[in-house]
């Protein structure tokens, strides 16, 4: 049985996708060593699957990563749900698509799918390429494994913009190795001395991360959070998770879920972007490449709400603390 500590969700919540993060014998010894037998239900005996994907599996060693959509989380009563094994003749068990929303559009975990390509989870597949094999190189991160970015030209493309226009919340979880630098590192759009058009993230001296949206016009934004409404980067230690949303009217930046910086002001209207999406730089004439590491990067459609973010958060930051499993039942 899995129990979900209440107090560790901030409200009430629909197909919420948990993660688990554990080394356990009963699964060294008992799963299929890919995992694939491995599924969750809301209950014992007759009961209701999860969808669930495993980002990670070691058949050797038990430890397991893995994301369930669990029908609804409580905060005022533990949650209970049950992960099932032991089937040797069990087919693969996994659905990464339904595990994320439809308002998803991307879910990278970035983990290698190849030396040189990273896999979204979603039904839409946008599938990342590295500049070279191993560039950026492939490390374990915030939960499971990520990518490290070695400031001179590690990046990754796309062939998609990927961010939309309108409402959206993009998250993620970023370790910056050295904080005294100027780094773009998630952008689908110009820039030329400034974002021009589409969406951008950038961190800079001393010790900010900003987001600046663009209307398409040189040297202006559709909207911005910079300077003073950016937000601080901690340290050059820990990872840290940032969110960014957009609801129409309200742009949010924030860091661990604390309180975000807004802005409402807007100049023109938002464009749509002019390149497809890249990580671990910028595009054209100012790549400031990222020196840092990236990890759980998501994009949504909708203007997820802070309920969803906390919690996102306090499960991602400690999924020890978030849940617990107790002893096998026969």
């Amino acid at each position: 049985m899995i129990t979900v500590d209440h107090s560790m969700v901030a409200g009430d919540l629909e197909h919420f996708p948990v993660v688990l993060e554990l080394t356990d014998s009963d699964l060294r010894d008992k799963a299929q060593d890919d995992g694939d037998d491995i599924l969750f239900m809301d209950g014992v005996g007759i009961a209701t699957r999860f969808y669930h994907e495993l980002e990670e599996f070691d058949g050797s060693t038990g430890r397991l990563v893995a994301w369930v959509n669990v029908s609804s989380l409580s905060s005022t009563v533990d949650t209970s749900l049950y992960m099932y094994y032991g089937n040797m003749g069990s087919s693969n068990q996994q659905c990464p698509e339904k595990t994320w929303d439809s308002h998803y559009l991307s879910v990278w975990h970035m983990d290698d799918a190849t030396d040189s390509t990273i896999e979204d989870s979603t039904f839409n597949k946008y599938k990342g390429t590295k500049i070279a094999s191993d560039e950026p190189a492939e490390i374990y991160g915030e939960v499971g494994k990520s990518q490290d970015f070695d400031g001179t030209n590690d990046h990754i493309d796309f062939t998609n913009p990927v961010i939309p226009i309108g409402s959206k919340t993009i998250s993620f979880w970023l370790k910056i190795d050295a904080t005294a630098g100027d780094y773009w590192f998630l952008v689908n759009g110009d820039i030329h001395s400034n974002l021009l058009s589409g969406t951008g993230f950038y961190t800079y001296t001393p010790n900010k991360l900003g987001i600046l949206i663009g209307n398409g016009a040189e040297q202006d934004y559709f909207m911005k959070l910079r300077g003073t409404d950016a937000v601080d980067i901690p340290d050059a230690t820990n990872y840290h998770y940032y969110y960014a949303s957009y609801d129409g009217t309200t742009l949010k930046l924030a860091i661990d879920a604390g309180t975000p910086k807004t802005t409402t002001i807007k100049t023109g209207t938002e464009a749509q972007p002019s390149n497809n999406l890249i990580f671990g730089r910028g595009i054209d004439t100012y790549p400031y490449p990222l020196n840092g590491q990236l990890d759980e990067i998501r994009i949504s459609d909708i203007c997820r709400d802070s309920n969803w973010i906390t919690t996102e958060y306090n499960n991602m930051n400690n999924p020890n603390l978030f849940l617990s499993v107790g002893p096998e039942e026969p």
